[in-house]
C-alpha cells in the first residue's frame, strides 16, 4: 500500500510533455500492485529487497528506451506527421493519406 505521495500522484506530476521513464522501487509485492502500478503509468516495477544487478540492467533497458524515443522524436520533426491519423504533410502544405502518397 502505497503512502503520502502515491505511485499515481508521482505519475501524474511525472507526465511532462517530454516522455518519462518510470521505474517503482517499493516494498508492496504482489500481483495486485504490480497491476495497479501498470494501470496508473509505470513502465517497470521492482519489489524490495532487490538484487542490485537486477536493478542496474533494468535501468540499462530504461536507458536504452529513452534513447530510442529520443530517436523517434528527432525523426518526427523530420516527417511531418499527425501522431493521432498518421497523415503526413506534404510540401504544398497539404495533409495527406500515407496510403495515398
Amino acid at each position: 500500500m502505497w503512502t503520502a505521495w502515491s505511485c499515481a500522484d508521482v505519475c501524474a506530476v511525472c507526465s511532462a510533455p517530454a516522455y518519462t521513464y518510470f521505474l517503482l522501487v517499493t516494498s508492496a509485492t504482489g500481483k495486485a500492485n504490480y497491476l495497479r502500478a501498470m494501470e496508473v503509468g509505470v513502465d517497470d516495477f521492482v519489489a524490495k529487497p532487490f538484487d542490485s544487478d537486477e536493478l542496474a540492467a533494468r535501468v540499462r533497458v530504461a536507458e536504452r528506451i529513452l534513447g530510442l524515443q529520443r530517436e523517434v522524436s528527432k525523426l518526427e520533426q523530420l516527417l511531418p506527421i499527425c501522431s493521432y491519423c498518421k497523415d503526413i504533410r506534404g510540401n504544398d502544405d497539404q495533409w495527406c493519406h500515407w496510403k495515398t502518397i
